[in-house]
């Protein structure tokens, strides 16, 4: 089997369970010297050796794992507790990972040796990715050359970084609307329409002008704008509820080195996009040879013979040469998979015979395309075939896991139970408080104002007219919304203790002294078991599953020749 950086993603992403979904970065092909024979110094200096990623550092059942296939899942393990920690990684994740690294190697050779590859479903998948993978390569091929033009480019820049200066009303009614952008358009000031309108209950709007960049306007509205200049009133522009009229005090540009990268962007993407068209409708001219006869009479929403009869029909719409032929059953099973809500309502509608030739189309190119790239010999490029290997593996994965690991997983009332008393705090909503505060300049002052209070003084009024309160605006903020203890500052958990709703405690920071007024208290509780035993239930369902197939490798690994040829843990 092919070196494949499949099993590196299956490690690290989410455990060794990952594989079944997970696709893998190029890696170098295998040399014939081991690491240990290329590593020599410390672990660091071995693995970012450059011809490190060519060597073998492991053999399981005569197939070899590469410096690359290891990189690669050092790379994935680092940035993810970068992400997560922000730890660094400690040695001993290296062997771990090699470790993790075979067994994943292990369990997909053991779904080979069960005959999972020869599955007729598992062959669908693997033949379906092929084709896919071959025609994404065709096609990246044909636009790599493509180049952006300079003017469109430019000319998609200016028009991005337009601000318009707006005021703006939306009438109920189109008439009123009409009526007022006619005034505004004979010269009447905006202050007095708007103003008429807003009154009489006829509209809303905004009566301040405000810039305003071309991101905040659907491709309707935009349409209406670009090309307007200052002083102008727009057309009436009907919306889903109302009618609206711009009045444009201003036009202007703001230069944005960002916008101009990301116009570059789409211009280059239309422009692949376009010579992409043209490329599919020229080897469709070239290489289809279609029945219109038959397409024309072809009614999928007829009563006879019916949909289901369709599926079955292997008369040929369309041959091309050298590639199966596109038949009635072929179209029929493109329009059941873009209506997988169910055909029959899309038959109610009268929408499949108008998507039928869009999706004939998709099938002629498919097929056009998977034909060009063979005969091109993309099927044999080294990057295709360590996809196409990379996904037969996280398929032959995921085919292990389905039809060996699970079934042998069992979960009961005592697993749930004793998980979720194991993990009660997990599962506890938090203490939470709602907090105003005033602050002071002086212990002193602070400590008179708790006084005041628990006297009796109303917060409100002395929290604007207290002596010695802080005038710059404090470190923290308290603004009497709901607030988790764990989320506040250490010294205020602290000063919060035991307190109570309507209780007023002291905190100081620095040379800020803080009373505060305890508006609500919610204690912490506990979450029903009910309400959090699905999750448990999820949790300990893959925790088990995980632990089979460990346990799954660990025999494998026993009736397995293996060997390791560097040393990771020293």
């Amino acid at each position: 089997m092919k070196s494949n950086g499949l099993l590196a993603k299956v490690v690290v992403c989410v455990g060794i369970l990952s594989g079944v979904t997970a696709f893998a970065a190029e890696t170098a092909p295998v040399g014939e010297r081991s690491a240990a024979e290329t590593g020599k110094g410390n672990i660091a200096d071995m693995l970012f050796a450059p011809e490190f990623a060519a060597s073998a550092v492991a053999k399981v059942n005569d197939e070899v794992i590469t410096g690359a296939e290891l990189n690669e899942s050092l790379s994935m393990l680092h940035e993810g507790m970068a992400k997560g920690a922000g730890s660094s990684m400690k040695k001993q994740d290296f062997s771990e990972v090699l470790n993790r690294l075979i067994n994943s190697r292990v369990i997909i050779q053991e779904a080979r040796n069960m005959g999972l590859d020869q599955l007729p479903e598992i062959q669908e998948l693997i033949d379906k990715n092929t084709r896919k993978t071959i025609r994404e390569k065709l096609m990246a091929e044909r636009v790599k050359d493509v180049k952006a033009d300079e003017a469109e480019i430019e000319k998609e820049y200016k028009a991005s970084i337009i601000e318009w200066k707006l005021r703006s009303l939306v009438f109920k009614d189109e008439a009123q609307a009409k009526k007022a952008a006619k005034e505004l358009k004979a010269g009447k000031d905006f202050g007095a329409v708007y103003d008429k309108a807003v009154n009489g209950k006829h509209a809303e709007g905004t009566k301040d002008p405000t810039y305003v960049t071309r991101a905040s306007f659907s491709p309707g509205i935009l349409k209406v704008l670009l090309g307007m200049k200052s002083g102008k009133v727009t057309p009436v522009i009907p919306l889903e509820a109302g009618y609206l009229i711009f009045k444009i005090d201003d036009v202007r540009s703001k230069e944005d080195p960002q916008m101009k990268e990301k116009a570059r962007s789409q211009v280059l993407t239309e422009a692949r996009l376009k010579s992409l068209k043209a490329y599919r409708e020229e080897l469709i001219k070239k290489h289809v040879k279609e029945d219109r006869k038959l397409l024309d009479g072809l009614d999928f929403e007829a009563k006879e013979p019916g949909f289901e009869m369709l599926l079955k029909d292997t008369r040929t719409i369309a041959e091309i040469e050298g590639m199966k032929a596109v038949t009635v059953s072929d179209l029929a099973a493109a329009i059941q998979e873009k209506f997988f809500h169910g055909v029959e309502s899309a038959v109610t509608e009268k929408k499949v015979n108008k998507a039928k030739q869009e999706l004939l189309l998709k099938i002629y190119s498919d097929r056009v395309l998977e034909k060009e790239a063979l005969q091109q010999g993309l099927d044999k490029s080294p990057d295709v075939v360590k996809k196409v290997a990379d996904f037969e593996a996280s398929v032959l994965f995921g085919a292990f896991v389905e039809k060996v690991a699970r079934p042998e997983v069992r979960l009961n009332a005592d697993d749930v139970q004793a998980y979720y008393k194991e993990h009660l705090a997990e599962y506890t909503y938090p203490e939470m408080f709602k907090i105003d505060a005033m602050v002071f300049s002086s212990a002193k002052d602070a400590e008179a104002a708790v006084e005041k209070l628990r006297k009796g003084m109303d917060f409100k009024w002395f929290k604007s007219n207290a002596e010695g309160r802080l005038l710059t605006a404090p470190k923290l903020n308290f603004d009497g919304s709901l607030i988790v203890k764990t989320q506040l500052p250490e010294g205020v958990q602290k000063a919060l203790t035991g307190v109570k709703a309507g209780e007023y405690r002291r905190y100081d920071e620095e040379r800020e002294y803080y009373v505060l007024n305890i508006l609500d208290m919610v204690p912490a509780r506990e979450q029903p078991l009910q309400d959090v035993e699905e999750d448990i239930k999820k949790t300990l369902y893959f925790q088990k599953l995980n632990k089979i197939v460990e346990g799954w490798a660990a025999k494998l690994r026993e009736a397995s020749d293996i060997e390791i040829y560097v040393d990771l843990k020293n």
